[in-house]
């Protein structure tokens, strides 16, 4: 379980998740004491220092966000990896590799959701991405391991399920609707998260919105 913490936006110190009942979870600031209560449990993640994550590098698209995250997140985008690999802790890994090699200071992407469900943190979720070319401000990025051009989605009911988990909980920590969910494509002239999940995304919102509606 991972212990991924956001920055509180009126003191600047660690908010972190406490269970407030089988449904019910809060995020509290050990500082100041402000909270936000959500009915929709964290997914199970894997932490950067558990799949062997490089510490992220002061370059300038490390820009963390100043303002109230709760207000500034507006959107989730779905991407792919575009590789066929069957190792998901090497993938990630070389991914970020070849971003700090670009002169990135992270991966771009806060979350990656491997081909049997397994979930990864990412650039954290407090600075602002780098996977949509003039459309980052506010914006969540998901890489689906895997070539959805070349393989059918999802690879398994694990990887449906965990998308699915994933995307709601964010949507209800961040107070955004399935209508806030894209493809890559949707923003610039790509073909990602390839054609397999393309097809998928109206699939993907009806069940995030059946999951949200029971919370």
């Amino acid at each position: 379980m991972s212990n991924l913490s956001l920055i509180c936006y009126k003191c600047g110190g660690e908010m972190d998740e406490k269970s407030l009942s089988p449904t019910e979870y809060q995020w509290f600031c050990k500082k100041c004491s402000l909270f936000k209560n959500l009915r929709m449990p964290r997914p199970k993640i894997v932490e950067r220092p558990f799949w062997g994550a490089q510490k992220a590098m002061e370059r300038p698209d490390m820009i963390r966000y100043e303002e109230n995250l709760f207000s500034i997140i507006n959107r989730i985008t779905i991407h792919h990896s575009r590789r066929m690999t069957s190792d998901p802790l090497w993938e990630i890994r070389q991914l970020q590799e070849v971003y700090l090699l670009k002169g990135y200071g992270d991966t771009p992407f806060h979350y990656f959701v491997d081909r049997d469900g397994a979930i990864y943190e990412g650039r954290e979720i407090g600075f602002l991405g780098s996977h949509v070319k003039g459309g980052d401000f506010g914006n969540i990025g998901i890489l689906v391991l895997g070539d959805y051009d070349a393989q059918g989605f999802p690879s398994g009911r694990n990887q449906w399920n965990s998308l699915i988990h994933l995307i709601a909980w964010q949507m209800v920590m961040f107070n955004l609707s399935p209508s806030a969910l894209f493809p890559h494509s949707y923003f610039e002239r790509t073909d990602c998260p390839g054609a397999h999940i393309r097809d998928r995304m109206k699939d993907i919102k009806k069940t995030v919105r059946e999951l949200l509606k029971k919370r």
